[in-house]
């Protein structure tokens, strides 16, 4: 199966942030509007919506990034367009240069291999499986245990956009090990290439904390600009 996504595309090109600052900028846009749900992903009783987040945070290139789809577009747009400022953590940012662009991305079914590349840190692992990833004696057996869980995190993304992908998919990855925090905890995150016989959205994120920047993904060699 294969299917065109409409994505808005919002940079604030005239801030620097660093990347774990994605998490304020989430914060800054969520608190604008607390009803609406896909501004920040959580039910409006308390707790989280297990669903593929329709807007995501992101610092990229060192500059804040908002990418959206879907009925996050909808939500996003207006909202942005009525900000004269932008408070990220304790700074004060007036009339902040905004570039906004609509873009047309290819999810789904690819016959070649194409690769990838992490941006930001993919999370692959939760409490239960970082216990079995410690434990692995081989390098090969934490390699094949990662692309497991690649596998699965693509397969979640795709269905989070409504496609099924009828072939088999194979992925073979480069992936080093850095520690990151996230949401006040050290974590063992993996940056590097990817490949797989998929077409993925470039700029969207894969894996835990993506409405936070976290794993997102480009193809090896293509930029935002």
């Amino acid at each position: 199966m294969i299917k065109k996504e409409k994505f808005l595309i919002a940079e604030y090109k005239d801030i620097e942030l660093r990347q774990q600052d994605a998490v304020k900028v989430r914060g800054y846009f969520a608190d604008m509007d607390k009803s609406d749900t896909f501004m920040h992903n959580h039910l409006k009783t308390g707790g989280n919506i297990y669903k593929y987040p329709e807007v995501q945070y992101k610092v990229l290139y060192k500059h804040p990034f908002i990418i959206a789809f879907g009925n996050g577009i909808n939500s996003l747009y207006p909202k942005l367009m009525g900000i004269e400022y932008v408070t990220i953590g304790n700074r004060k940012y007036n009339n902040p240069d905004l570039q906004i662009r609509l873009e047309t991305k290819t999810i789904g079914d690819c016959e070649q291999t194409l690769q990838y590349k992490f941006l930001t840190p993919w999370l692959a692992l939760n409490q239960e499986n970082y216990r079995k990833y410690t434990v692995l004696e081989t390098n090969f057996e934490k390699i094949q245990m990662l692309e497991n869980i690649l596998t699965g995190n693509i397969l979640s993304m795709c269905k989070g956009f409504n496609v099924r992908l009828e072939r088999k998919i194979n992925v073979l990855s480069e992936l080093e090990s850095i520690p990151v925090k996230f949401k006040g905890e050290t974590m063992i995150g993996f940056t590097g290439k990817f490949t797989v016989n998929a077409r993925l959205p470039a700029f969207c994120g894969i894996g835990k904390g993506v409405s936070r920047g976290m794993g997102t993904i480009a193809l090896a060699g293509e930029n935002l600009y």
